[in-house]
């Protein structure tokens, strides 16, 4: 439980994940994953009395009309049945018989300090693996060569996250800087990484911000899509 002093105001960079942990969030924690059956799931922008929860609980009554994620699990999946439509996805997790129609049941998993970055269910084996300086809006595989495109990233994720379980007002301002730098205060870089070694190879500074998954690759030459709704064509020299 905490105190904001208000709605946030734009779309957090990881989602909300419910049961289980993807293990996405900065920082090293330790994190339990639940263990159980969870049904019907809801989120309101309000309060709800005790009353109203356990008469949710007992006769499947609305709390109120105006639910912002509504998710019954019903026909397996996590289609948001509420007007904002926040469709989600189902993973390790099994459908089961719920309390009101269908349910998910949750395995007992392992606890601890948050691992390395993973592949989950994957049976490949990473050539290698490297961070790089941008949040990546934009990949594609040309030859030789990895493209990715995105905002600078300019914080430590371990370093933040400490600051910020201590309460250190310097990081508010760190952050409100990347925050500005998500929104095109420092433009765009493009890097090319080498597939074999996993080193960036080159980069080009762009004043621009790309458009989500807007870049492509055709006849030898990238194209990038941006959010002020131009196209750059990167030729061959």
């Amino acid at each position: 439980e905490g105190k904001a002093s208000g709605l946030i105001a734009q779309d957090p960079v990881q989602g909300l994940q419910v049961g289980t942990d993807a293990l996405t969030s900065v920082g090293n924690y330790t994190t339990t994953q639940f263990v159980g059956i969870i049904d019907e799931l809801r989120l309101y922008f309000h309060g709800a009395t005790a009353d109203q929860i356990s008469r949710r609980y007992k006769e499947g009554s609305e709390i109120a009309a105006d639910a912002v994620l509504a998710v019954s699990f019903d026909d397996g999946t996590a289609r948001d049945h509420s007007t904002a439509r926040h469709n989600g996805t189902v993973e390790n997790a099994k459908l089961v018989d719920g309390k009101y129609g269908k349910a998910l049941q949750f395995r007992a998993g392992r606890t601890g300090k948050k691992p390395a970055p993973q592949v989950s269910n994957s049976l490949v084996d990473p050539k290698w693996t490297e961070d790089v300086p941008v949040y990546v809006r934009g990949m594609v595989l040309a030859g030789k060569y990895l493209f990715v495109v995105g905002p600078p990233d300019i914080i430590n994720e371990e370093d933040t996250f400490k600051q910020l379980s201590e309460s250190d007002p310097m990081v508010q301002d760190l952050l409100a800087k990347q925050d500005r730098v998500l929104l095109g205060d420092q433009g765009s870089r493009m890097l090319a990484v080498n597939i074999d070694t996993g080193e960036m190879e080159s980069e080009i500074q762009l004043e621009e911000l790309p458009t989500w998954d807007g870049l492509a690759g055709a006849g030898g030459e990238l194209f990038l899509s941006t959010l002020d709704g131009a196209v750059i064509c990167f030729g061959k020299p």
